[in-house]
């Protein structure tokens, strides 16, 4: 959905509430961490052995957000609430 600082935000159950959208997001947070190793080794031999420094950390929250438009230079998405 966003990016805060270095982190990527995605979300589940949005727009339409799903029930089971704890199990949703962790399947999806399973399959970038299987994922994970095969990408570096693309990434090595594209872009040198160094990328193989390359991290991923997952944190899941769970609670009620607000999503709107900002307008301005950029129109862009953006969540809102303490969830976020």
């Amino acid at each position: 959905v966003e990016t805060i600082g270095d982190c990527y935000v995605a979300a589940t159950g949005l727009p339409v509430a799903n029930p089971d959208h704890a199990i949703v997001m962790a399947r999806f947070a399973k399959s970038c961490m299987s994922r994970m190793p095969v990408i570096m080794d693309k990434l090595a031999v594209s872009l040198g052995p160094s990328t193989r420094e390359l991290c991923m950390r997952i944190g899941m929250h769970s609670g009620p957000v607000t999503g709107g438009v900002l307008r301005g230079e950029k129109s862009r998405f953006q969540l809102f609430g303490d969830t976020v």
